[in-house]
């Protein structure tokens, strides 16, 4: 328990404000296009499109932030 409290603290810390605030607006921006995506361009391949660059988005960040935790 005591690890994964300091994991949240560091996750959550002042110094990686910076990173989750990016990622936050990143995946906004994200689900505004894929509400527009959605109503103009109903089709599997833009469906295909949305859920591979909300894919890319989350393993960059992901990748930053473990990089971080080392």
């Amino acid at each position: 328990m005591k690890k994964h409290l300091s994991d949240l603290e560091v996750t959550f810390s002042s110094a990686n404000r910076e990173n989750l605030v990016g990622y936050m607006s990143l995946l906004f921006a994200s689900g505004i296009l894929g509400i527009i995506l959605g109503i103009f361009i109903p089709t599997k391949v833009a469906g295909l499109f949305f859920i591979s660059l909300v894919l890319v988005i989350s393993a960059i960040f992901s990748i930053r932030l473990s990089k971080k935790m080392k």
